[in-house]
């Protein structure tokens, strides 16, 4: 293997095979090492903002500098350093070149394991980077499935039928079609339907990532195996230089991604940013389940055991409500109607105060 030997070589001629380096990068890890643990113990002892506060801000940036300089110091030429996420480490073992520890054949190209590493995460030098994110798609998609949750470990059940999410579909399939890619924001109080929305959306979409948030490891994992689909929940959860950097990186994939949903349970009280020409581009606020979600968790049975008064009022309900209802109908056998009467002062309590839509429509004006 001429071609193999000559890149491992070229990686670790980088340092290894210099005597004198190898022994400065020694020197220099270790030191590393101990700065970064006199640091925490400095601040472990400075609870308050004193003298040995900044002594441990000092010794932090003399190891930032010192774990850059061990990381560019170790770069073979024309390559990058990738982190490699802990869900995507498995598929990368397959890789593996045998009796050549922390190298990996990928096509036409050899990825190396970084052994630099300051922490338990798992970096590779990569030449060709389309190409490891090629690679590492055809392994990983068919294994995940059409949908994976980061936040879950069993597969999820298949989304509920909703005309609204056909309504949403109209508008976006034509443009998907026609090669452009598209971002919209779905608002709406705690359940009212949007994660379900979003589900239906991504099976017609494609394969699909959730995740709660774009940071570390979880941008790199969606940068890599690039989904068709990509559902970001709870978005009004990130504050402050969090939500500008998710910003970002939703910007950044948008060459890659064909449909980036994100949900909010309150846009109004997001940044203005957020909902800025170009950042997303369709806003859409659910108020309420909607009856044919309404209807599929109430089961026929419930369903017609109500008035239609009622079925109009739960139509309005947070799903939890709904999911309590039928569990007394299931398991006490009471008169649903007298439940909903004992239910109904809490979900007006729980109802979200109106604030001001602006460039928000109601995803009903489209039904």
């Amino acid at each position: 293997m001429p071609e193999h030997k000559s890149f491992v070589d070229r990686v670790r001629a980088a340092v290894r095979d210099n005597p004198e380096a190898r022994i400065a990068l020694g020197r220099a890890q270790r030191v590393a090492s101990t700065v970064k643990k006199v640091s925490q113990a400095i601040k472990d002892v400075a609870a308050k903002p004193t003298v040995l506060g900044a002594a441990a801000a000092g010794l932090e940036v003399a190891s930032s500098s010192l774990e850059s300089w061990l990381t560019q110091a170790g770069r073979p030429s024309g390559c990058a350093s990738l982190l490699v996420p802990d869900v995507l480490v498995p598929f990368l073992d397959r890789f593996a070149v045998p009796n050549e520890r922390g190298t990996y054949r990928m096509g036409d190209q050899y990825v190396i394991k970084r052994d630099d590493d300051a922490d338990d995460d798992l970096f590779v030098w990569v030449k060709d980077v389309n190409a490891y994110r090629r690679a590492m798609r055809e392994v990983v998609w068919p294994e995940l499935g059409p949908y994976f949750d980061v936040s879950r470990s069993e597969p999820p059940e298949p989304s509920l039928p909703s005309s609204r999410a056909d309504a949403v579909w109209r508008r976006v399939e034509p443009l998907i079609a026609a090669g452009h890619s598209r971002a919209i924001l779905l608002d709406g109080k705690p359940g009212t339907g949007k994660t379900s929305i979003a589900r239906n959306l991504a099976e017609r979409a494609g394969r699909c990532i959730r995740v709660p948030n774009l940071r570390g490891s979880l941008y790199i994992l969606a940068w890599t195996l690039a989904p068709d689909c990509l559902i970001i929940d709870d978005f009004d959860r990130l504050s402050g230089s969090h939500t500008s950097q998710c910003l970002d990186d939703l910007a950044s994939l948008r060459d890659s991604v064909k449909l980036l949903i994100v949900t909010t349970n309150n846009v109004g009280a997001l940044d203005p940013a957020v909902v800025r020409p170009g950042r997303f581009d369709e806003l859409f606020t659910i108020d309420s389940l909607g009856e044919d979600h309404a209807r599929h968790m109430c089961g026929d049975r419930l369903w017609f055991s109500l008035t239609p008064e009622n079925r109009a009022a739960i139509v309005q309900w947070p799903a939890a409500f709904v999911h309590e209802l039928r569990l007394r109908f299931d398991n006490l056998h009471t008169d649903p109607n007298l439940e909903i009467a004992t239910l109904a002062p809490r979900v007006e309590n729980n109802a979200r105060p109106t604030w001001a839509a602006g460039a928000v429509r109601s995803i009903d004006d489209l039904a």
